[in-house]
């Protein structure tokens, strides 16, 4: 079966939605969409030109999804959200674990014991997930305040991933 863009437009909303919320916004968001194919249709245009016009004009399914979820992010913008949550979830994943392998190894070359060599550095790596993740947090914040070319229209429907690429669990926690 091939997927049409809407298919694959609708797929990119839910996969950024609780698995609750789904089966109704899935409904909703078809009939939204049928409706303007329907009448962009009616007014002469292809089917082809009025799908994609039509996914074009409600944007980023990201920034959708984000609409639809009941989720405030007042703090940053929808339109920031989701490289804000993703560059938190690299950093966190990231630097923690690597410090903390680096102090355990001085601590153990340093001559401390094995089992305070691997229980000191957790400290370490649980301040440095906390500063982290403020430090991200505020430059987001700021840089969400002070963007002045906030991107316009810049979504096309031609950035939907296949209909075959599917999330796997790894995507949850690192980046693709």
């Amino acid at each position: 079966m091939i997927a049409t863009l809407t298919d694959r437009y609708v797929a990119a909303v839910l996969r950024h939605v609780s698995c609750r919320a789904r089966p109704q916004l899935e409904r909703e968001l078809r009939a939204v969409i049928t409706s303007e194919i329907d009448e962009r249709i009616a007014l002469g245009e292809s089917t082809c030109e009025a799908e994609y016009s039509t996914l074009e004009d409600l944007g980023d399914p990201r920034l959708l999804a984000t609409h639809y979820a009941d989720r405030a992010t007042v703090l940053i913008s929808p339109e920031t959200y989701p490289d804000y949550a993703r560059a938190l979830r690299w950093a966190v994943a990231v630097c923690p674990p690597v410090a903390y392998t680096a102090a355990a190894l001085d601590r153990r070359g340093r001559g401390a014991s094995a089992s305070a060599a691997l229980v000191e550095p957790l400290r370490l790596a649980l301040t440095m997930a906390a500063y982290l993740a403020v430090a991200v947090t505020a430059w987001f914040v700021l840089v969400d305040r002070v963007r002045a070319d906030r991107p316009d229209g810049g979504w096309t429907p031609d950035a939907l991933l296949p209909a075959s690429a599917r999330t796997d669990h790894r995507q949850l926690i690192f980046l693709p």
